[in-house]
């Protein structure tokens, strides 16, 4: 009997001993540290992308991407000029050269593995996929959630109570984590917030971690230099059938200097523009008005200078490494002169057949300073970091000039439609 009950017990540590460890290794956190995910091939100086086969292999080589992406649902490597495609079944994960890494995970509600971004790995992770942030311990891995799913009037409906605020409490513990819990409460739900509060909880706790975005810039500045020709018309602000006014030339020229904020970490796909632009513009006005017993004609030659300081936005329909097709608009302020001279009316008087000619100013600039615009335009990879721009803009100013044949005045809205070249630094 002592024999029959030893043996048992040896059994019930074996199976203990068996779950103790199964336990313990299904809730290691990975150990991104590991040379294993380190992004330098050998003992050489410069990082490279690669991928860790699901059978544990790693491979260096290149992905391709055309600009920081966050999320992926396929991988295309190329090796010494061959090209495989890895999905999130194949591969352990994999990493880029700036740094990031991905590796391959079933979430709870998805039918099989997705890539998840590390963003701080240690022995407390946060990792994200779309939009979803995720930490994890040694003993956990839950998704830190921004809205819940409620039920109103028998309808599922997402409210936005913030869960993640609890889930957050309960991961960051102990004395270091009760000093954050005022900081958590307001704690937005995006990267930068979330990641400088692990960090500060790591730290405070005095545990090792990496930051796996040291490397991916926040977003890119690119300085801009450039210039461009610009068609303007008028449009009456109201029509009058006895009034006509036009120019009698409309190439303006204009150039410009510029800063570019791009390729946003989170919103690759916008980006923004301030330039500042000086722009030229010399034309005649003709002008006519036509009374019951007198007709008015004029002419006059005008000049303009003026400052013109845009801000543009812009979303990349197509956006690859070699080009990039966008579409936005724009706001900007225009400081301008307008210098008229050599003004002439001929009043003609029908009944008696008389003309009088005197010199008379007939164009007055309203100074309007605001002035909206739409563009589309497109950019080409040069040599090194610089890209070529071309770019089309139409704009318009309400109430921009006033044309005066006495005792008769009408006034304009001035479209202007633009074309701009220049190079990206």
């Amino acid at each position: 009997m002592a024999f029959l009950n030893c043996s048992n017990m040896s059994k019930y540590l074996t199976l203990f001993f068996f779950i103790f460890v199964t336990m313990e290794l299904s809730a290691q956190t990975n150990n991104f540290s590991h040379p294993k995910w380190s992004h330098f091939p050998g003992e050489t100086a410069t990082s490279s992308d690669f991928v860790i086969l699901a059978s544990g292999e790693k491979i260096f080589g290149s992905i391709a991407r055309d600009y920081n992406l966050a999320n992926y649902d396929e991988v295309v490597f190329e090796e010494n000029g061959s090209k495989r495609v890895f999905f999130p079944r194949d591969l352990e994960g994999f990493g880029l050269k700036n740094g990031q890494l991905f590796f391959s995970k079933a979430l709870p509600d998805s039918s099989g593995p997705v890539f998840l971004q590390v963003l701080i790995s240690g022995d407390l992770e946060l990792t994200k996929y779309r939009g979803r942030y995720f930490l994890s311990n040694k003993d956990r891995f839950e998704e830190l959630k921004n809205t819940f799913q409620v039920m109103v009037n028998e309808k599922s409906r997402q409210r936005t109570i913030r869960p993640y605020i609890a889930t957050l409490k309960s991961f960051l513990i102990g004395e270091c984590g009760i000093e954050r819990y005022p900081k958590i409460d307001r704690l937005p739900f995006s990267d930068q917030p979330l990641i400088t509060m692990v960090q500060d909880y790591l730290s405070c706790t005095q545990q090792d971690f990496q930051t796996h975005l040291n490397n991916v810039p926040v977003f890119k500045i690119s300085p801009l230099l450039g210039g461009g020709v610009s068609h303007f018309s008028l449009t009456p602000v109201e029509n009058l059938s006895e009034r006509a006014d036009q120019l009698t030339q409309k190439i303006g020229y204009f150039g410009f200097v510029g800063i570019r904020f791009h390729d946003f970490r989170l919103l690759p796909r916008l980006s923004t523009d301030l330039r500042l632009g000086l722009t030229v513009f010399e034309t005649g006005v003709v002008s006519s008005y036509a009374g019951t017993q007198l007709v008015w004609t004029g002419s006059e030659q005008i000049r303009e200078s003026a400052l013109y300081i845009p801000w543009s936005f812009h979303y990349s329909v197509v956006k690859k490494e070699q080009m990039e097709f966008y579409l936005g608009f724009s706001a900007g302020l225009w400081y301008g002169t307008v210098t008229a001279e050599d003004g002439m009316i001929d009043e003609r008087r029908l009944t008696a057949g008389e003309i009088w000619i005197r010199n008379e100013q007939i164009t007055t600039g309203l100074g309007s300073k605001f002035i909206p615009g739409f563009k589309m335009g497109t950019n080409f990879r040069l040599k090194g970091q610089k890209r070529f721009f071309a770019e089309l803009e139409y704009s318009s100013q309400s109430s921009y000039y006033r044309f005066t044949l006495s005792p008769n005045e009408s006034d304009y809205n001035r479209d202007r439609l633009s074309l701009q070249l220049g190079v990206e630094f």
